[in-house]
């Protein structure tokens, strides 16, 4: 089973590398937030963490995409967001 990890911040990445490494998972970690995107069909992943803290205006671009069927399974989404989310972001 794979996990998608996008995300910039250093302590994201080890964190959930970590603890999925420690479940059984293969992690592929992408920073560039366009790069996952263009390769998330080929890669098919379990689950997808997500930084909406390091890409606050397209991680709802990303979700939408990996919606719409462009896996053929429909991966988990881990979404990390910021203590301050706002109430309309939470609703999305």
């Amino acid at each position: 089973m794979k996990v998608l990890i996008v995300a910039e911040s250093e302590f994201i990445i080890d964190d959930f590398s970590e603890y999925y490494t420690k479940n059984g998972y293969d992690i592929i970690k992408y920073r560039w937030l366009m790069k996952a995107l263009d390769n998330v069909e080929e890669i098919e992943p379990d689950i997808i963490v997500l930084s909406a803290i390091d890409y606050p205006r397209h991680w709802k671009t990303f979700v939408q995409f990996v919606n719409t069927s462009v896996c053929t399974s429909n991966p988990q989404i881990v979404l990390v967001v910021p203590q301050n989310i706002s109430a309309e972001d939470k609703q999305k």
